[in-house]
């Protein structure tokens, strides 16, 4: 019994052997699908876009356009190319049979064809076609919920920071007894407030950050100049908070100019991110260097601290979002698990990579690098 028209499959058969096509298109009505024949590549690719087939089973070998061209056509028209095509054709060398898959064949049959032996490569190739429409939709349902948590994630943080702010200010103000003395208890209290409000600062500002880069909308300044100027000025910013900490953190420059286009504002961040950590993760009389150095068309800028180092199990964890690893601060330090995500986006943003050299136990060295302008440019 015949299906529902609306629930039978289309299918278009391409042969200049007339009684090939014939046969052909016999043996799948029988089947019940809805077929439509053609004698040449040409006379079926103009008559695609108003069949919209679900399959097509097209023989190599044709005057006018021969299968091979056919798919090419095909699989290269956006409104098309998810048509399941199959080649048929008497040719049996392994080569043919890469040159017909490479030419965008999603499966290929041998002639003579047997009548069973198509019909079962119809419905498995139906079947497939099928779940490939159903992870598309999957794909496209979950790229939506994706972006409804991107835009929600930057709303509520947005919202977030505004009052987080005004509290910081507050406490600020109260902490330098501007409305009056504070007793050490008030103080200890007040330096708490403060100490975890900057906390969910930091983390509501690295989440606005994340949902910006993965939604496309993150803005640059772009400029093209020395990548000495913003290195040099995060190493030297950073020295205090590193001294504070009984570190010694030491700049070294290329001895060359070092010219690359990029937004100065997007790579102190990307540098905040790894010098802060660095110190984060180093030791009292522990040692870190920021370096800038040429690299074959990129300038590479690396941060080499003496701390724990990490564990060849989790370096592939790093660069992703959330993620705590077994290392802990030397000095209770907080972080987001945002940080280094947003640098290696960052830094792909701009056209370089980011990784890291590490030991545990014998420190790290986080680099990233940058492709190079030649000066004057």
């Amino acid at each position: 019994m015949n299906k529902p028209l609306e629930a039978r499959k289309t299918i278009v058969v391409v042969d200049d052997d007339r009684s090939i096509r014939t046969l052909l298109e016999m043996g799948l009505k029988k089947e019940g699908y809805v077929v439509s024949s053609f004698e040449n590549g040409q006379a079926a690719l103009d008559a695609l876009p108003e069949i919209k087939p679900d399959l097509v089973l097209s023989d190599w070998m044709m005057p006018v356009m021969d299968g091979v061209a056919f798919c090419k056509r095909v699989k290269a028209d956006p409104e098309m190319k998810s048509i399941f095509f199959v080649l048929l054709t008497a040719k049996t060398q392994g080569s043919d049979k890469i040159e017909g898959l490479d030419s965008g064949a999603d499966d290929y049959l041998t002639k003579p064809v047997q009548m069973l032996e198509l019909a079962a490569k119809v419905r498995s190739a139906l079947r497939i076609k099928e779940l490939q429409i159903e992870l598309e939709k999957r794909n496209t349902e979950l790229q939506r919920l994706n972006d409804i948590k991107d835009d929600f994630l930057g709303m509520a943080a947005h919202d977030l920071r505004n009052p987080l702010g005004v509290i910081s200010l507050w406490t600020e103000s109260l902490l330098a007894e501007a409305l009056g003395k504070f007793t050490e208890e008030q103080k200890r209290a007040g330096e708490v407030i403060l100490k975890h409000t900057d906390a969910m600062l930091f983390l509501i500002n690295d989440l606005l950050d994340i949902a910006a880069i993965e939604s496309g909308k993150v803005k640059f300044e772009w400029w093209t100049g020395p990548v000495q100027n913003v290195v040099k000025e995060v190493a030297e910013s950073n020295r205090v908070l590193a001294e504070k900490k009984g570190i010694d953190l030491t700049y070294h420059e290329a001895p060359e100019l070092l010219v690359a286009r990029y937004d100065p504002r997007r790579i102190e961040e990307v540098l905040r991110n790894l010098v802060s950590n660095a110190i984060k993760f180093t030791p009292k009389q522990g040692k870190i260097r920021v370096s800038l150095t040429p690299a074959e068309g990129f300038v590479r800028v690396e941060v080499a601290d003496t701390g724990c180092g990490i564990a060849p199990a989790e370096k592939q964890k790093l660069f992703q979002k959330f993620q705590k690893l077994s290392s802990r601060p030397t000095a209770g330090e907080r972080g987001t698990g945002l940080g280094l995500a947003i640098v290696k986006k960052l830094v792909e943003l701009h056209g370089g990579e980011v990784g890291v050299d590490s030991d545990l136990g014998k420190g790290s060295t986080f680099w990233f690098t940058l492709p190079t302008t030649p000066a004057g440019k």
